[in-house]
Order: structure tokens, then C-alpha cells, then sequence
């Protein structure tokens, strides 16, 4: 690999993400599906985004173990989008799961 020709004020950002995201494949039980790390061009928040595939047990466990705040949205379709936020080393972290819409009483 050659070294790179130009400095990125984000490489630096990519590190701490990177670093971030170490911590919480160490730390988190069960382990997420999916890690995403996000440093954009036109603003300074950076994040790492991990997914739980239809687990919103794994959030509330995961919230005990790095806290956050865990919040929860519904949409049109019906299904529910949780998502579990905190800050970790100056990095927005975002833990979510996707859920599908509850089954009415008497539904087939």
C-alpha cells in the first residue's frame, strides 16, 4: 500500500471511529449484524451505526452496558424503527433494530 498523498482532516476521525467501533465489538454481547462508520465531507459529526437484526432485546442490553438513551419511531408502514444513542471519544453511536408492526388482536 503507498502512503497517502494529501492530509484528510477526517483521517483522524476515521481513527477515533475506528477505535470506537473496537470498543464495541469488545464489550457488546450479543454482537451487532452490521457496523457502518460515517465521517462526512460537510459536517463534523462522525458516527459509527450498528444494527441488531430484529433484536430489541439486544438494545436494552446493550444499554446497560455503555447507557444511552434508547427512543423509538413509528413509520407509515407500521414498522418500528428503536434506536439506542450515546456518545462515545467525541463519536455519536447509534444502535437500532427495525421491528415489524405489531399483529392486531384478531388478525390473521
Amino acid at each position: 500500500m503507498s502512503a497517502p498523498t494529501q492530509d484528510d482532516p477526517r483521517r483522524g476521525l476515521f481513527q477515533t471511529a475506528h477505535d470506537v467501533t473496537g470498543h464495541l465489538i469488545s464489550v457488546l454481547t450479543p454482537l451487532p449484524t452490521l457496523f457502518e462508520t460515517r465521517c462526512p465531507d460537510d459536517g463534523p459529526v462522525s458516527s459509527v451505526r450498528a444494527y441488531a437484526h430484529l433484536d430489541l432485546d439486544a438494545l436494552h442490553t446493550w444499554q446497560g452496558i455503555i447507557g444511552g438513551e434508547l427512543a423509538r419511531t413509528v413509520h407509515k408502514s407500521g414498522r418500528i424503527y428503536w434506536s439506542l444513542t450515546t456518545i462515545l471519544d467525541g463519536i455519536l453511536v447509534e444502535l437500532w433494530t427495525l421491528l415489524d408492526a405489531p399483529v392486531a388482536d384478531g388478525a390473521e
